[in-house]
Formats: C-alpha cells, sequence, structure tokens
C-alpha cells in the first residue's frame, strides 16, 4: 500500500451519485495522536461544551459484537445544539433501523452504553465552519484525520460523524446530505484504508434517517461494479441505494444486486455483514484486498485478510505508553506528596522537578532517563 491514502468519497444524492477522490492519510507517530486507549486524556476546549450525559471517549461497550458508533462534530465556533444528548441523533438512527426491519427484517448494529442508550461520543475541532467550508473533498480528509486522532480507531467499528452545520458543494450547487469516505491510517502493524461516514446534520433534517443508512451502506462494501444494475457506485433503479428514489426507500427489491442475491459473480451480499442483526451463519467484513485497501470490488471474498488487516487497530503506541508511563508517574507523585504540576501525561519542567526532588529524597541510583525503571522507583514508594 502506498504511503500515501486514496479517499474515495460517496456522495448520497437523491438527484445525481458524485464520487469525489482526494489523497489524506494520518499516522500513529504524529505529535497530536491519542490512541484508543488514551481517550480518558482528551479534554474539553470549551468549558461550556462539558454537560452532563456528554463523553468525549467511546465509552465502555455492553457488547464485543461489531457495531456502528456515532460521533457528534462541531467546528470550533459552532453553537452547541447538544444533538448527541438530547435525543436528536438518537431519534436519526432509530427511525431508519425501525424502516430496515421493517423491509428486511434486520437492524443496524449500533454501539450502546450500558444504559442500552446509544453510545455518542463528542468531537469539537479547531477549525471554523467558515474554514471546514474552504476545504475541498467535502471537509473529508480533516473529518477522517480528526477521526482517528482521537483515538476513533476499533476494529471492531465503522464510525459515522453527524456534522451539525451544512457544507455547500460548488460542484452541485447545494448543500450535502452525507458521505462516505476512506482514510488511511498507518499503525506500528501497517497500513490500512478505514472507511467513515459524514452526516450533515443541517442539510436536509427530514431525510438524515435515509441518508444515514444509504451511506452505512455504501461503509459495508456497497454497490458492487459486478452488480446487474450497477451505475457509480449505487443501482440504478429505483431503490434506497439509487440516485432517484421514489420515496418508499427500497432495499434490492428483486435481490439481484446487493441483498440476498444469488449473483455468484458479486461475492458480497449486504444481507451477510457482520453488522447487521440477527447476523447471518456465514457473515461477511468490510472488504479489503491484500494490501489492505478498502476494495468494494473485491472478485473472491475472503474473511481472513479482512481480519489480518483489521488486526493492524491493535496496538499500544510507543508514544502512547511514554504517555500512559508520564500520567501514571504524575499520579504517583501527588500520592507521594509531590506536585507535578496537571495530570496530562506530558513530561513538563513540574512534572520532572517533582522527580528529582523524589529521587533526591530517596537516594536511588537513577540514570536521568524517564523509563520503567524509573517508573519502577515510584510505585514501589507507592506500595511502602
Amino acid at each position: 500500500m502506498k504511503h500515501i491514502a486514496i479517499l474515495l468519497a460517496f456522495l448520497m444524492t437523491l438527484s445525481s451519485p458524485v464520487v469525489a477522490t482526494d489523497k489524506e492519510w494520518v499516522s500513529y507517530q504524529e505529535g497530536d495522536f491519542t490512541s484508543s486507549s488514551q481517550q480518558n486524556t482528551l479534554i474539553y476546549h470549551n468549558a461550556s461544551d462539558s454537560v452532563q450525559g456528554r463523553s468525549l471517549l467511546d465509552r465502555d461497550d455492553v457488547s464485543s459484537d461489531y457495531q456502528i458508533h456515532a460521533i457528534y462534530l462541531l467546528a470550533s465556533d459552532s453553537k452547541d445544539k447538544r444533538m448527541d444528548i438530547n435525543g436528536k441523533i438518537e431519534s436519526i438512527i432509530t427511525k431508519g433501523n425501525k424502516h430496515l426491519k421493517r423491509i428486511i427484517n434486520k437492524e443496524l448494529k449500533y454501539d450502546l452504553t450500558i444504559q442500552r442508550k446509544l453510545d455518542v461520543s463528542f468531537l469539537r475541532v479547531n477549525k471554523t465552519i467558515e474554514e471546514i467550508q474552504s476545504l475541498e473533498n467535502y471537509a473529508l480528509n480533516y473529518f477522517g484525520n480528526q477521526l482517528i486522532k482521537n483515538g476513533f480507531y476499533h476494529p471492531k467499528k465503522i464510525y459515522i460523524i453527524f456534522y451539525q452545520e451544512n457544507y455547500f458543494s460548488k460542484e452541485l450547487n447545494r448543500n450535502l446530505e452525507g458521505v462516505q469516505g476512506l482514510i488511511e491510517f498507518e499503525t506500528p502493524k501497517g497500513s490500512l484504508e478505514i472507511p467513515f461516514i459524514t452526516n450533515y446534520l443541517s442539510a436536509a433534517p427530514s431525510d438524515l434517517w435515509f441518508v444515514n443508512f444509504h451511506e452505512i451502506i455504501h461503509g459495508l462494501g456497497f454497490i458492487q461494479e459486478c452488480s446487474p444494475n450497477h451505475k457509480e457506485h449505487h443501482v440504478n433503479l429505483i431503490d434506497a441505494m439509487s440516485g432517484y428514489d421514489s420515496g418508499q426507500q427500497l432495499i434490492d427489491i428483486n435481490f439481484q444486486d446487493y441483498y440476498g442475491h444469488s449473483n455468484a459473480d458479486c461475492p458480497l451480499d449486504l444481507k451477510k455483514s457482520v453488522f447487521l442483526y440477527p447476523t447471518e451463519k456465514s457473515p461477511q467484513l468490510i472488504p479489503y484486498d491484500n494490501d489492505c485497501n478498502f476494495d468494494r470490488n473485491v472478485r473472491k471474498y475472503d474473511g481472513s485478510v479482512a481480519l489480518n488487516c483489521l488486526k493492524k487497530l491493535n496496538f499500544v503506541s510507543s508514544a502512547s505508553a511514554f504517555k500512559n508511563g508520564v500520567l501514571e508517574a504524575q499520579m504517583l507523585l501527588t500520592l507521594l506528596g509531590y506536585d507535578p504540576g496537571p495530570m496530562d501525561g506530558v513530561l513538563g519542567s513540574k512534572t520532572k522537578s517533582a522527580f528529582k526532588s523524589f529521587i533526591s529524597k530517596n537516594e536511588v541510583k537513577w540514570d536521568g532517563q524517564f523509563n520503567n525503571t524509573a517508573l519502577n522507583y515510584l510505585r514501589d514508594a507507592s506500595r511502602d
């Protein structure tokens, strides 16, 4: 796989399907990267964003199954309409799932809290509404970067962003509703492409329940070019996956393109997706090729290929491990009566000074490096 990602955005539109391409990638080695294991160190940059019921992180799961996680994303100057905690996003998802249940007797698996409520994470980014509007490719490169850099890359999850504002497309001369994109992520175990969804909440509020599951279906690997009625990643029929649905939002009514079909030339079948419940006995993961590129046009589905690619997301980066160590040291120094400064996982001057004071007082040998040996001194002292 090339170090630079190819990001494909598949635009859902009721009149003219569009595919946009751009290049972007993100690496675990970047200075502002926060690993999934370190999400508890994320902070609210606007004090007013910290409200009851809201979370910056992906909360503890009630299931270890494959699932879809929602993220409420605001620009730096967005007015907080609290759609993550007032039920707005949950109502969009619930309406879509009720529709799927009615027409195919299945539902998409969404990430839930231990209270059985939709788990929606909060993310306010550092660009303004105007700056995001000025970005090319529907701002997907930027959104994908923010997603990964804030620790959202669980190997069993697909992420959907609900961006509160509009994004006006000069190409289409209108506001967008929803887009599916890809971002390449460099991990210590190698690179892979990660699909994600972006819904623009201010575009067409009454249609967002449909836009959402339409784009998720794209993110699961559809529509394949081998489908009899394929047209630009959609189907050329009156269908939920076409660009001109009749309003009924049907799912492959003739069972010949992408759901429950018998087309031997097309290996992917939405009915078998691991992200649908009830799940079939031989479920299918997101399609990957041998280079871990997201590939909806695979000619043969091989679940082991996808599993090997997704295993790359199971890691703790050296930067994150170091940050974990510093954070533990700060907590232990505080416990032992020293002042290491803020609990931020950063080895700053106050933390260094506090540790040097600890070393001096306890008369232990130290080589000047902050490593496991140094950390063990603190651990041992805290047990005394």
